[in-house]
């Protein structure tokens, strides 16, 4: 069921949830619930801290995570 909601909203297999080009160089970040088996990731970030903290090491955010 869930599946097919996500289907539905265009999500689709294989491809990280937030993907950003900065200076010619593309980034992919799959965000995770706690718990959910990791698929074929550039990044995994749990959590917006985890999330924020990855972009920063990429250098895509000024200032620091907490």
């Amino acid at each position: 069921m869930e599946g097919a909601v996500l289907k539905g909203m265009g999500v689709v297999a294989g491809v990280p949830d937030i993907i950003l080009i900065d200076r010619a160089k593309v980034y992919g970040l799959e965000l995770k619930v706690d718990g959910n088996k990791r698929g074929a990731t550039v990044a995994h970030a749990v959590g917006l801290d985890a999330a924020l903290g990855q972009l920063e090491v990429w250098g895509l955010l000024r200032g620091r995570a907490v």
